[in-house]
């Protein structure tokens, strides 16, 4: 099934009246975004590049012309990329907050009443794209890590998960929990089964990006 947004009707043509406001000015906006985030975080090129894609301008606005259809399948893709990049979902958040708050300054000529409208279809439009981005996360490491884990146990049979693991789970603030119940709940085989099934469906995403 492809992915769909959880947006309404009224809250995606809001967006996308948004982007028309801002449309004129996104060149200005993402200059300054990328500035500001190689300014704050030490990031390298391939990172900047696919959270660049998650942004309204870029993402949305020019590579997938408003598309929701097509934006959600953007934030499957580049969030498989984030996740294998290590790329902390801190920074997917700043780098939305930053994008926002560059947004906010070409929307002063508004009436009050549409100005407020336009930053809450910003915030809508932000706090989606990073739901998105972190559902992805938990799926791309969730089936890797199973996935690898088998191999990995049979050279050390001492050690109850993969190293990387534990620095994964203590960068989470919230339990590591499948949508199904914890690891603790049903067989080993079972959840296996449920997320090999799952990353049929992403294998070229993780093979090919």
């Amino acid at each position: 099934m492809p992915p769909v947004l959880p947006l309404k009707d009224s809250a995606r043509a809001r967006i996308q009246e948004l982007v028309r406001v801002l449309e004129p000015h996104f060149p200005e906006i993402t200059t300054a975004w990328r500035a500001r985030m190689f300014e704050e975080l030490d990031l390298d090129g391939r990172a900047m590049a696919a959270l660049e894609r998650l942004n309204l301008g870029t993402g949305f606005g020019l590579c997938c012309k408003t598309d929701f259809s097509q934006f959600a399948d953007n934030l499957r893709y580049y969030g498989t990329r984030l996740a294998k990049l290590n790329v902390d979902t801190r920074v997917v958040a700043r780098a939305l907050e930053l994008y926002q708050s560059l947004c906010e300054p070409y929307l002063a000529a508004l009436s009050p009443m549409a100005r407020a409208e336009a930053i809450s279809a910003l915030e809508t439009f932000n706090s989606t794209t990073f739901v998105s981005i972190a559902g992805t996360y938990f799926d791309t490491n969730e089936m890797l890590r199973l996935l690898c884990y088998p191999r990995w146990k049979q050279n050390s049979p001492r050690r109850t998960s993969p190293p990387y693991w534990g620095a994964y789970c203590r960068s989470r603030k919230t339990p590591l929990m499948l949508p199904w119940g914890s690891f603790c709940c049903g067989s080993q085989a079972a959840i296996r089964f449920v997320l090999r099934q799952r990353l049929a469906s992403m294998s070229p995403l993780i093979l090919n990006s």
